[in-house]
């Protein structure tokens, strides 16, 4: 990336919304032509708006990105997203226990936790709510020195990722995401790796991208004049969030949910305990939520899904 920069800046946001520009210029228009956007996707699809006529009818934004000029919620944050996202899961009391395990030193089970560090584990099984509800049993049979529901998530765990596509030589591209993370969606250039320390000290849950946005880990492109914009226009939109979502903050998302009613009709569907990705963790919801919007129903305002059996 670094041995050719003008090449690296032309990865940039607006450029991936020209290229979806083109894309949709190729849409069948026989019926309904809706833009859905998930995370990322989100993000994307309100630059598309901006720089393109994509004559669409419908906008459907999933884990909504918090608007761009936050610094709040940025990337740089993450770990104060997550910590507060992985508090609100727990009761009281099983964060105290929580607490004085985190104070143990040389635990045998120390080595069963990937990479050896619980805390972010744990933040890791946030985004999935059937593990992450799983947290408060595991840290008491750990404070019983038994790691039986330890190991077992582990590995449900990691079933969960292979089926995402995220194991083996299927990685994401990591490189591209780190460019348009540490250019656009980082309020802080300057981080240094001591203030991402100092951050996590007392948190009891930890992201490791604070660390990878630490200046100079990959070069950055200046920011265009579409940053921190929204669309002049929007059309009717639904955007779905979870309260417990630890990629895109609720918060944020709904901030940035008010900027963008300004620009068109703007429904939002709350996902109570609900994590990142709606359709995979909390399909019910979310099909009745987008079924109803095309079908231009009303929208019910929360949604709850049942818990797995």
């Amino acid at each position: 990336m670094y041995a050719n920069l003008q090449r690296t800046s032309a990865f940039s946001i607006t450029e991936a919304a020209h290229d979806l520009g083109i894309l949709m210029s190729a849409a069948d228009r026989g019926g309904q032509v809706l833009l859905y956007g998930v995370s990322y996707g989100t993000q994307l699809a309100l630059r598309a708006l901006q720089v393109n006529d994509l004559h669409v009818d419908g906008l459907i934004l999933d884990g909504l990105v918090p608007p761009e000029t936050t610094e709040t919620w940025d990337l740089s944050r993450r770990t104060a997203l997550v910590d507060q996202v992985g508090r609100q899961s727990m009761d009281e009391r099983s964060l105290q226990r929580y607490r004085t395990l985190l104070a143990v030193k040389d635990a045998a089970w120390q080595t069963d936790v990937p990479g050896g560090d619980l805390r972010r584990f744990f933040a890791a099984l946030l985004s999935f709510p059937s593990l992450r509800d799983r947290i408060p049993e595991i840290v008491h049979d750990l404070s019983e020195s038994d790691s039986r529901s330890l190991i077992a998530t582990v590995k449900d765990w990691n079933t969960a990722l292979a089926q995402l596509g995220q194991g083996g030589n299927n990685q994401p591209a990591l490189p591209l995401v780190m460019l348009i993370a540490a250019s656009e969606n980082n309020a802080r250039p300057q981080l240094s790796l001591d203030t991402v320390n100092e951050e996590a000290k007392d948190a009891l849950f930890i992201s490791p991208i604070p660390g990878l946005l630490v200046a100079g880990s990959v070069p950055r492109y200046p920011r265009d004049a579409w940053f921190g914009k929204t669309p002049d226009t929007l059309p009717r939109t639904l955007i779905l969030h979870g309260t417990l979502d630890p990629n895109t903050a609720y918060t944020g998302a709904k901030e940035h949910a008010a900027m963008l009613a300004r620009s068109g009709p703007v429904t939002f569907h709350t996902v109570d305990r609900g994590a990142h990705l709606l359709p995979l963790v909390a399909p019910g919801c979310f099909v009745a939520a987008v079924g109803s919007f095309i079908d231009d129903g009303v929208v019910s305002g929360h949604c709850a899904e049942p818990a797995a059996e």
